[in-house]
């Protein structure tokens, strides 16, 4: 996802920096008021259904265990979090996040926001995080937040929907690549973790 301002910037699924600040980083092992994600129940290959559900501030804890789960190097360009930072650092946050839940557990997230704060940029909304946890994994629950997220946007007016994700990320890329977005720019070697040079890859879906 970008180097956004804010939150912070964008999973982007690709890279992701946590809920508590820094950049948009999607990771998989990837204010404007907007109206409220609708509930959604599916039922993946694995043993509970999942429902796709707006966050609430309870959601906190979980979700920045979940990103504690979920990093590494090749998904995030900054070092782990703890596991009890904070997640939301004001209520009004929640808005811009739906989860995935199962068995009263949250296993995924994904936050949309606005790309910029500034009125000639308003259509452009951003992935500004997505993660799933390692056992939810190839239930298409990733699949099911991306189309949460290109919901949120188009309801915000959005024309466009963007995200930044790390050229080590590959299966956020594919699953990105397989909802439609494309490559639109790379910033060759951009970061150097764990030891290597790494590329920061835009990627944008049109949404009109």
């Amino acid at each position: 996802m970008v180097p956004a301002p804010g939150r912070g910037p964008a999973a982007s699924p690709g890279r992701k920096i946590p809920g508590r600040g820094g950049g948009s980083r999607v990771r998989l092992r990837e204010a404007t008021t907007a109206p409220a994600a609708s509930e959604e129940t599916i039922t993946p290959t694995g043993p509970a259904p999942v429902t796709i559900r707006p966050a609430v501030l309870d959601d906190g804890p979980a979700l920045a265990l979940l990103d504690h789960r979920t990093w590494s190097w090749t998904v995030s360009p900054v070092s782990r979090w703890p596991a009890d930072a904070e997640f939301f650092t004001d209520p009004a946050e929640t808005r811009d996040v739906t989860v995935a839940e199962a068995d009263g557990q949250v296993v995924g997230y994904v936050r949309v926001r606005p790309a910029m704060r500034l009125d000639s940029a308003a259509h452009v909304q951003e992935v500004a995080g997505l993660a799933v946890a390692p056992e939810a994994q190839g239930r298409g629950v990733g699949r099911r937040l991306l189309d949460a997220a290109r919901s949120v946007a188009v309801e915000r007016g959005a024309r466009r929907l963007t995200l930044r994700v790390l050229s080590t990320n590959v299966r956020a890329r594919a699953l990105y690549a397989a909802a439609g977005y494309q490559v639109e720019g790379v910033l060759k070697e951009h970061f150097l973790l764990d030891g290597r040079y790494v590329d920061d890859v835009l990627m944008a879906l049109d949404l009109t």
